[in-house]
């Protein structure tokens, strides 16, 4: 018997060989593409369907294994453009919103008699993405109700059956209770179940994302919020006043505050006690500012922000608390909170450069060369004026450091490249005189004053905004 069996294995393998070099066709007719695709909506009422296969049908096969249903009536016939496409034309317009399905099985062989790979199958829909769209009938509770039971479950109806898994992955309900989902067995009624009780008082907000997806796979399309109030009533938390913190008598700011300090220490007083780390996190400052926060129960519930460095001078701040400040039971603060102010108050200026002058006290310009006489000198002292007023002074050191003089060109002595020799000031420090040597007739010098943080400042640390550059030609 064995014996028996392995010739018949072995004549097979030489069949099959041989007809491998005769070129017989063995392989499985595939489908390269179709149209239209499959659960592709909005479909015109003239379609037509049509299929591409990758090697020439036998077209009596094939039109027996296909089968073209729907929800409306239709007839067609089909038309083949040589042996591997053809197109399926229906007799009339399809029906508005209605859904084809395509099937073609596997008993559709090509010219040699090999079957088909695989069984395909599509559907379409027919013109109103509308009417295929699944859409939201009702909500329970009904948005914007009040005085909704602190027991209450979350119930969505739909107009159609909902794929499980795309629904569920896009609700969202804020604040966040701990609950599970459940449906009715044909998928249009989704209920969360919360566990334990809601928090009273609350407004709730429900969102649905417009990914959530119908069982013939199509998308809710847009975003459905829905928002409820449960019973009881409580105090909204609420921000009963921004002030300058350590003044006696506070007085609390308006929208566009100016005169604020740049050492402020910001205090904001809220109408009852809060979550101290949410509300925290609820603050910014634009430009931003690094600090610390504590808190004061003296005079009321009241939050300091405590800047560990000086604000900048003639600055707008913004000041934000976002809602996601809470007290202690999970309440939002009622909206949020923004409120502008500048910081001019005292000592809160940028330092300037009102004037410069040189040896016969004519001013220079920083727009345009201006001419400086040396008169056969090889020096000339500059005044630099300062806007500053006592008790206001120039921090000398500063100055110094950032205050140079170069020759950029002319046709004077190349080997004269400018130098600063002395430094002197009047008794206030709000004016400054720099003496300038190594300079010669007929030469384009460049003086520089540094600005920006590093650079030059007043005794109360305020900075010079911007670099300067003052060029003169020497005669």
């Amino acid at each position: 018997m064995l014996k028996n069996n392995l010739k018949h294995f072995i004549f097979l393998l030489l069949v099959l060989a041989s007809c491998s070099r005769l070129g017989v066709d063995l392989d499985p007719p595939e489908i390269e593409d179709h149209y239209p695709k499959h659960n592709q909506y909005n479909i015109p009422n003239s379609t037509t369907v049509w299929i591409k296969f990758n090697e020439d049908m036998d077209k009596a096969s094939v039109e027996k294994a296909l089968q073209i249903e729907s929800e409306g009536a239709h007839s067609g016939m089909i038309v083949w453009e040589g042996h591997q496409r053809f197109t399926y034309l229906f007799e009339k317009l399809l029906d508005t919103g209605k859904r084809y399905t395509v099937t073609l099985d596997k008993s559709a062989k090509d010219r040699t008699g090999n079957s088909l790979k695989n069984d395909l199958l599509f559907s379409f829909y027919i013109n109103h993405e509308t009417a295929i769209k699944p859409s939201i009938i009702q909500t329970i509770p009904a948005n914007m109700s009040e005085g909704i039971g602190k027991d209450t479950d979350i119930t969505i109806i739909f107009s159609k059956a909902m794929e499980i898994q795309s629904v569920q992955n896009n609700f969202t309900i804020s604040p966040s209770p701990t609950g599970t989902f459940s449906w009715n067995s044909a998928h249009t009624v989704l209920q969360y179940q919360i566990i334990g009780n809601l928090q009273s008082a609350t407004r709730y907000r429900v969102t649905l994302g417009k990914e959530s997806s119908s069982e013939d796979g199509y998308l809710l399309g847009q975003e459905y919020q829905f928002n409820f109030l449960t019973g009881d009533s409580y105090t909204v938390p609420e921000i009963s006043g921004i002030y300058s913190y350590g003044i006696p008598v506070p007085v609390y700011w308006t929208n566009n505050q100016q005169s604020i300090n740049k050492d402020v220490q910001i205090a904001i007083l809220f109408n009852k006690t809060m979550n101290h780390p949410d509300t925290e996190s609820a603050f910014s400052l634009s430009p931003s500012v690094n600090g610390y926060f504590t808190w004061s129960t003296a005079g009321g519930e009241t939050m300091i922000f405590h800047p560990t460095e000086d604000l900048q001078p003639e600055t707008q701040y913004r000041l934000n608390i976002s809602e996601t400040a809470k007290d202690p039971d999970d309440h939002n603060l009622a909206s949020a909170f923004q409120m502008n102010f500048l910081v001019n108050g005292a000592g809160a200026k940028l330092l300037k450069i009102m004037n410069v002058s040189d040896n016969s006290g004519q001013p220079l310009s920083f727009s345009s060369i201006d001419t400086v006489q040396l008169n056969g000198m090889q020096t000339n002292t500059f005044t630099i004026n300062f806007n500053l007023s006592l008790p206001e002074k120039l921090d000398i050191s500063s100055f110094q450091e950032n205050v140079s003089i170069s020759r950029i060109s002319g046709w004077g002595d190349t080997g004269k490249l400018g130098a600063i020799e002395d430094f002197n000031y009047n008794a206030d420090q709000t004016e400054a005189y720099i003496k300038i040597g190594s300079v010669s007739s007929n030469n384009y010098y460049k003086l520089e004053f540094n600005g920006g943080s590093s650079g030059i400042k007043d005794m109360n640390h305020n900075p010079m905004e911007e670099d300067i550059e003052l060029i003169f030609l020497t005669k």
